[in-house]
């Protein structure tokens, strides 16, 4: 209870995600467990990563990087992801959470 209404930061767990529903389901029904927290960041991950060889044309390593340097609104299960100039995201992909009634919520 004395944690009731705190907010904190999460990496986007499938929990929180809906577009992650799908990606879960399956996840459970092939593994017989629920994923873990790195799971919905695993499998964008790699998705992104063939994204970006197809958009490449290439398995080429340059070719690769700079496909992923000009990616611009990858449509993830834990978000949409750009890259900056400084190789960083442009917009954190964090979800906010808040305690209620005993377990942690996405904050809306």
């Amino acid at each position: 209870k004395a944690a009731e209404g705190v907010f904190c930061f999460s990496n986007p767990t499938a929990d929180y995600l809906p577009a992650a529903k799908e990606y879960t389901a399956s996840y459970k029904a092939n593994y017989n467990q629920a994923p873990d927290a790195y799971g919905p960041l695993a499998y964008d991950g790699m998705k992104l990563m063939a994204d970006a060889i197809t958009r490449a044309g290439s398995t080429n390593k340059a070719a690769i990087v700079k496909a992923l340097k000009e990616t611009k609104a990858f449509n993830g299960i834990t978000g949409a992801v750009t890259f900056t100039d400084k190789n960083t995201l442009a917009k954190s992909n964090f979800v906010v959470l808040v305690a209620k009634d005993g377990k942690w919520a996405l904050n809306k």
